[in-house]
C-alpha cells in the first residue's frame, strides 16, 4: 500500500486531465482520512481473464489515490477503494477491476478485462475488445460491443444492447433469464429495449420484448398482451425471424424470409410477403396483406382493405370481406367471392364460383366453368353461359324468386335483360322477361318464350313452344311442331303450318294462312309463274280462260259451219236419190230443182250457222219440202220422212262435238288451277324457311362476337392487373435509393398474362424530383411521368 505521502497531490487534480477531477479529489481525501486500522489490504493483480497473475508483481507499482487499490504495472492507474488496474489501465471507484490493457473501469464493482474495454456504473462487465459496458450489470463480451442501461448483453462483434430487464410474466417480480435481459448476440446486431432481442447477424430489435433472429431482419415496437392474462407470450412480441425481415409495430411479426409487417398485430410468414396495418396475416410466399383483418395466405396473393381474404395462388382480394380462394382470381368490392381458377367478381356481393368465371356488379352469380353474370341477380349457372341484366319483381310482391332474376343455366346459354332466363342448352333469351327453355332455342323481346327445341320466338309476348317452331310478332303463337307464326297475334296451330299476317290462323296441317276465317286476305304482286309448282296471279289466269274461250267461239263455230255444210249437201243428195227413185220427174228436172234451190238454202244455212246449229237445220228442212211440193211428185209426208233422219244425224254430230270440247275446257281449268295452287303452297314456304334460316344464321353471329368480346375484356383486365403489378414492383425497388439517377424494373403476371414497366427517377438537389415510366403487357402498353417537390 502506497502512503498518500508518496503521492504528490498535483497529479491527482492535474489541470491537464481530460476531465474534471477536483470532486473526485475531495472524495479521496475524505476516504484516506479513513484511520489505517479500518483498510483492509490490496487485493491481489489478475489476467484479464481473471486469474490471479504469476509469479505476482507488486500492487502498488503504478498511481494510486485511497485505500487498498493495486496498480499492477507503472502505467496503471487506481483511485478509490479495493480497485485493480493492470498493465495501462485506470479503475476508478470502488471494487472495479481494470485487467484489459488500456482498459477503464469506473464505479462500483465493474470489470473492464477486454484490451481497451470500458465499464462504467455499478457490476457491469466490459470483456470484449474495444467493447463498452455502461449501467447496471450490462455485459459487452463482444469485440467492438456496446451494452448500456441494466442487464443488456451485448455478445457479438460490433453488437449493441441497450434496455433494461422485462418481466415478462407481469408479476412484479424479475426472473432474470435469458429472454428476460436484453440481448444483442448477432454480428452487428442492435437490441434496443427491456427484453429486446437481436440474436441474428445484422438483425435490430427495438422497443421491449421485441426480437429479431433473422440474419439482417429488423424488429421495431414491442409487445402487446393480445389475452389480456398479463403475461409476454411468443405472440405478444414484435418478431422478425425470418432473413432480412422486417417487422414494426407492436405483437407485429416477420416470421418469412424477407417479408415486412409493419402496423399492429400484422403477421407476415411467407416468403417475401407483406403485412401492413392492422391485424393483416400474410403467410402465402410473395403474398401482401394491407389494411384490417385482411389474410393473404395463398401463394403471390393479395388482401388488401378490411377482412379480406386471397387464399389461392397468385389471387386478388380487395374491399370488405372479399374472398379469393381460387387460382390467379380476383374479388374486388364489397362480400365478393371468386373461387373458381381465373374467376373474376367485382361489386357488391357477387359470386364466381366455378374455373374462369366472373361476376361484375351487384349479387350476380356465375356458377357454370366459364359463365359470365353482369348486372343485378344474374344468374350465369351453365357452362359458356351469360346472363346480363337484373331483377323483375312480376308480382310487385318485393322479394327476389327465383323467376325474377335473369338466369342463364343451360351450357352455352345467354340471357341478357332483366328477368330473362335461358334454360336450354345453347339457347339465348334477350329482352325484360323473356324465357328460353329449349335447347337451341331463341327468345327476342319482352316476355317472348321460346320452350320448343329449335324453337325462335321474336316479340313483345311472342311463343314458340313447340319443336323447330316459329314465332315473329307481338303475341304471335306457334304451337306445333315445325309451324310458323308471323305478325302480330298470328297463331299457328297445327303441324308444318304457317300463319301470315296479323291475326292470321293457320289451322290445317301443311297449309298457309294469310288470313282467318271471315278475315282473308289477298295476295298481291306475285309474279309470274314459271315453274309447274309456282304460283300463278290473275294475270295469267285470265289469260288462261281466254284461251279456252276463244276455243269455244271460234273454233266451235268453224266445227259447227262445216258440220252445217256437210249435213245440207247429204241432205240435198239424198233427196236427189229419193226423187230419182219415184220416177216422177227426170233427172234434168231434179238437178234444175236442185241448182235453184241450193244458192237458197246455202245463204240460209249459213246465216243459221251464225245464229245456232238447230236453226240451220230447219232451214234446210223447210227448203228441201218447198222444193219437193213445188215439184208435186211426191207427198208431204215422203219428204218429212227424209228430213227427220237428216235432222236426227246432225243434232247427234253437233252434240257430239259440243261435249267433247265442254269436257277438254273444263279439264284444262281445272288442271292449271291446281298447279297454281300448290306453286303458291310452295313459294311460301320456301319464303318462310329462308328467312327463319337467316334469323338463326344472325343470332349464331351475334352470340358468337359477343363471345369474343368478353374474351378479349377477360384478356385486357388481366393485363391491366399486371401492368399494375409490374408497376408496382418497379417502384418498390426504387424508393429509397440514394443516388441522384434510379432506374428501376418490374415483372408483374395476372390470368396467364404478363407485363415489364421500366422506370428512371432523376433527383434534382434534395428537394425535387422528376420521373418517366412506361409498361407493355401483350398489345397493351401504358406511359406515366411524375414529378414531386418538397419545402
Amino acid at each position: 500500500m502506497i502512503r498518500s505521502s508518496n503521492r504528490p497531490s498535483t497529479n491527482f487534480i492535474s489541470t491537464g486531465a481530460r476531465f474534471n477531477r477536483a470532486p473526485l479529489a475531495a472524495a479521496l481525501l475524505l476516504l484516506m482520512s479513513v484511520p489505517l486500522s479500518a483498510i483492509a489490504a490490496d487485493r491481489p493483480c489478475v489476467n484479464p481473464d481473471g486469474t490471479p497473475t504469476s509469479p505476482s508483481p507488486g500492487t502498488n507499482l503504478g498511481n494510486e489515490g485511497g485505500v487498498d487499490n493495486s496498480t499492477c504495472s507503472s502505467g496503471a492507474n487506481a483511485f478509490g477503494s479495493d480497485n485493480i488496474a493492470n498493465w495501462v489501465a485506470n479503475a476508478f471507484g470502488r471494487r472495479n477491476t481494470a485487467s484489459g490493457g488500456n482498459s477503464n473501469a469506473f464505479g462500483t464493482n465493474n470489470v473492464s478485462s477486454g484490451e481497451r474495454g470500458s465499464a462504467f456504473g455499478w457490476g457491469n462487465t466490459a470483456s470484449g475488445e474495444f467493447s463498452s459496458a455502461m449501467g447496471y450489470f450490462n455485459q459487452s463480451s463482444g469485440l467492438y460491443s456496446t451494452a448500456m442501461g441494466s442487464y443488456s448483453r451485448a455478445s457479438a462483434m460490433g453488437s449493441i444492447a441497450f434496455g433494461g430487464l422485462l418481466d415478462r410474466d407481469g408479476d412484479g417480480i424479475y426472473n432474470h433469464t435469458p429472454l428476460d435481459y436484453t440481448t444483442s448476440s448477432g454480428y452487428y446486431s442492435v437490441a434496443i429495449g427491456g427484453g429486446a432481442q437481436a440474436s441474428a447477424d445484422l438483425a435490430t430489435g427495438v422497443g421491449a420484448g421485441s426480437i429479431a433472429t433473422g440474419d439482417s431482419s429488423i424488429a421495431v415496437g414491442g409487445y402487446y398482451d393480445l389475452n389480456g392474462n398479463g403475461v409476454v407470450d411468443s405472440s405478444d412480441m414484435t418478431l422478425a425471424s425470418g432473413v432480412a425481415s422486417s417487422a414494426f409495430g407492436p405483437a407485429t411479426q416477420a416470421t418469412g424470409d424477407f417479408s415486412t409487417a409493419l402496423g399492429y398485430i400484422n403477421s407476415a410468414s411467407g416468403e417475401y410477403s407483406s403485412s401492413v396495418g392492422t391485424e393483416n396475416q400474410a403467410s402465402g410466399d410473395n403474398s401482401s396483406a394491407f389494411g384490417y383483418e385482411n389474410r393473404a395466405t395463398g401463394q403471390s396473393s393479395s388482401a388488401f382493405g378490411n377482412r379480406t381474404h386471397a387464399s389461392g395462388q397468385a389471387s386478388s382480394a380487395l374491399g370488405y370481406a372479399s374472398t379469393a380462394s381460387g387460382r390467379v382470381s380476383s374479388a374486388v368490392g364489397v362480400l365478393n367471392h371468386s373461387s373458381g381458377a381465373e374467376s373474376n367478381a367485382f361489386g357488391l356481393g357477387n359470386v364466381a364460383s366455378n374455373n374462369h368465371t366472373s361476376a361484375f356488379g351487384y349479387s350476380n352469380t356465375a356458377s357454370g366453368q366459364r359463365s359470365a353474370a353482369f348486372g343485378y341477380k344474374s344468374v350465369a349457372s351453365g357452362p359458356d353461359s351469360v346472363a346480363m341484366g337484373g331483377w323483375l319483381d312480376d308480382n310487385s310482391d318485393g322479394l327476389v324468386d327465383p323467376d325474377e332474376v335473369t338466369l342463364a343455366s343451360g351450357a352455352n346459354a345467354n340471357a341478357f335483360g332483366s328477368g330473362a332466363q335461358a334454360k336450354g342448352d345453347h339457347s339465348s333469351a334477350i329482352g325484360t322477361g323473356t324465357l328460353a327453355t329449349g335447347n337451341a332455342s331463341a327468345a327476342f323481346g319482352p316476355k317472348a318464350i321460346a320452350s320448343g327445341g329449335l324453337s325462335t320466338a321474336i316479340g313483345p309476348a311472342s311463343t314458340a313452344s313447340a319443336l323447330q317452331s316459329a314465332a315473329f310478332g307481338s303475341a304471335a303463337r306457334a304451337s306445333a311442331a315445325g309451324s310458323s307464326a308471323i305478325g302480330s297475334s298470328a297463331h299457328a296451330s297445327v303441324a308444318d303450318s304457317v300463319a301470315l299476317g296479323s291475326n292470321s290462323v293457320a289451322d290445317r296441317v301443311s297449309t298457309v294462312s294469310v288470313g282467318s276465317a271471315g278475315s282473308e286476305r289477298q295476295i298481291v304482286n306475285v309474279a309470274d309463274a314459271t315453274a309447274d309448282t309456282d304460283a300463278v296471279n290473275l294475270r295469267q289466269m285470265q289469260a288462261a280462260l281466254g284461251g279456252v274461250g276463244g276455243i269455244t267461239m271460234a273454233q266451235v263455230q268453224a266445227v259447227a259451219d262445216a258440220g252445217d255444210a256437210v249435213t245440207l249437201a247429204d241432205a240435198n243428195a239424198y233427196t236427189d236419190a229419193q226423187i230419182i227413185a219415184a220416177g216422177s220427174i227426170t233427172p234434168a228436172q231434179v238437178q234444175a230443182i236442185a241448182d235453184a234451190g241450193d244458192a237458197q238454202t246455202l245463204t240460209d244455212a249459213n246465216a243459221y250457222t251464225d245464229a245456232s246449229s238447230t236453226q240451220t237445220l230447219s232451214d234446210a228442212n223447210a227448203y228441201t219440202d218447198s222444193q219437193i211440193i213445188a215439184a208435186g211428185s211426191i207427198t208431204p209426208g215422203q219428204v218429212q220422212a227424209i228430213a227427220d233422219a237428216g235432222d236426227a244425224q246432225t243434232l247427234a254430230d253437233a252434240n257430239a262435238y259440243s261435249d267433247a270440247g265442254d269436257t277438254q275446257t273444263l279439264q284444262t281449268a281445272n288442271s292449271y288451277a291446281d298447279t297454281g295452287d300448290a306453286a303458291t303452297l310452295q313459294s311460301s314456304n320456301a319464303y318462310t324457311d329462308q328467312q327463319v334460316a337467316r334469323f338463326n344464321h344472325g343470332l349464331d353471329e351475334f352470340r358468337m362476337e359477343m363471345d369474343d368480346r368478353f374474351h378479349t375484356l377477360d384478356r385486357r383486365i388481366d393485363r391491366m392487373g399486371a401492368t399494375s403489378a409490374a408497376y408496382a414492383g418497379l417502384a418498390a425497388n426504387t424508393a429509397g435509393l440514394g443516388g441522384a439517377n434510379n432506374i428501376g424494373v418490374g415483372i408483374g403476371s395476372q390470368g396467364g398474362q404478363q407485363a415489364l414497366a421500366i422506370g428512371y427517377r432523376r433527383a434534382i438537389g434534395a428537394r425535387a424530383s422528376v420521373s418517366l415510366g412506361g409498361a407493355i403487357a401483350g398489345g397493351e402498353s401504358s406511359v406515366s411521368a411524375g414529378a414531386g417537390f418538397s419545402w
